[in-house]
């Protein structure tokens, strides 16, 4: 049975993914995209200000392997940097596989490589599960301060979601929800029990907590930085919006099993949500761009741990 609804999510995201990639390519096509502005980026973006980017990119993902680190060796009772040279070799060439085939294969990855470590198969899987609840949680709840605070402008709860298209993508985003309610329903049962490791632990909480609100802000700097590039002027509300919106568009495309590094799903709830406040062709010129900096920062990444571990050696 459990087979059975891994496959159910696994196609469900497949779904998701081809539909949201849709919606990006009938974007480009319709809305008069202007690649004189992606020429202008090209040329205004500074090859020293790209590599900082890209640099920041790969903070981001040691951030991850620092997150995952305390896990892992919390629910193994280790010194939290116990192995953490490994860990990040495992964590790089496990996170090139969210791209072949999807984002499943990075967290199966994870756990064959994990193994010979020394890990347990238990605590390897109880470790990404925690890792998503907490990074859902963390983010869910910085998404609200942001609105309540009334530091943006974009409130994700009251947005006119379209029609058509647009209806039917949010749709299985709705639908995939109400399947990992009631598919993992008994699973987080099981988390919360064993998880107490973890949770109880304040200065491990403390810690996770601040690397995922860093890597969030870290991302959300990025962001700025290739929209300032695009559009010249920014002000603090704009940090905030690409923020707010890059928290909910990772989340999502971070859990969604099936679509490659939840390609197109996170582009298109970027799009959707960032459009009504800014010019549509700019946000989509942000959205691929950022997609590009993350494919080719997953590379730089796996590449400089490769390097580490031969000098290392």
């Amino acid at each position: 049975m459990w087979l059975k609804n891994k496959n159910i999510f696994k196609w469900l995201g497949y779904l998701l993914g081809i539909g949201a990639i849709y919606f990006v390519i009938k974007t480009i096509r319709e809305t008069g995209l202007n690649w004189e502005q992606l020429t202008t980026f090209i040329n205004d973006m500074d090859v020293l200000l790209l590599l900082v980017v890209l640099i920041l990119y790969v903070v981001v993902m040691l951030i991850g392997v620092f997150i995952w680190s305390l896990i892992i060796n919390t629910l193994s009772q280790k010194h939290c940097f116990y192995h953490f040279d490994q860990l990040i070799l495992v964590h790089s060439r496990s996170n090139i596989g969210k791209y072949i085939p999807g984002n499943f294969m990075q967290f199966v990855g994870r756990n064959l490589l994990g193994k010979k470590l020394g890990y347990t198969h238990s605590n390897l899987a109880l470790s990404t599960l925690i890792e998503v609840s907490i990074s859902v949680f963390i983010g869910s709840a910085m998404m609200v301060f942001i609105m309540l605070s009334g530091a943006s402008n974009i409130d994700v709860f009251r947005m006119d979601f379209g029609s058509g298209s647009n209806q039917l993508i949010w749709s299985l985003i709705a639908v995939f929800a109400l399947f990992f309610i009631i598919f993992f329903k008994d699973k987080v049962m099981i988390l919360a029990e064993k998880s107490k490791l973890v949770l109880k632990n304040r200065q491990v909480m403390f810690l996770i907590t601040v690397a995922f609100c860093l890597a969030y802000v870290i991302m959300g700097l990025c962001n700025t930085v290739i929209y300032a590039v695009l559009d010249n002027e920014v002000k603090f509300i704009d940090f905030m919006n690409l923020l707010l919106v890059y928290i909910l568009s990772w989340t999502i495309g971070f859990i969604l099993p099936g679509p490659p590094g939840g390609l197109g799903v996170r582009e298109f709830i970027f799009i959707n949500l960032l459009s009504p406040v800014y010019p549509l062709a700019t946000i989509t010129l942000v959205a691929l761009i950022l997609r590009s900096i993350n494919v080719f920062g997953d590379l730089l990444y796996s590449l400089l741990a490769e390097a580490y571990i031969r000098i290392t050696k």
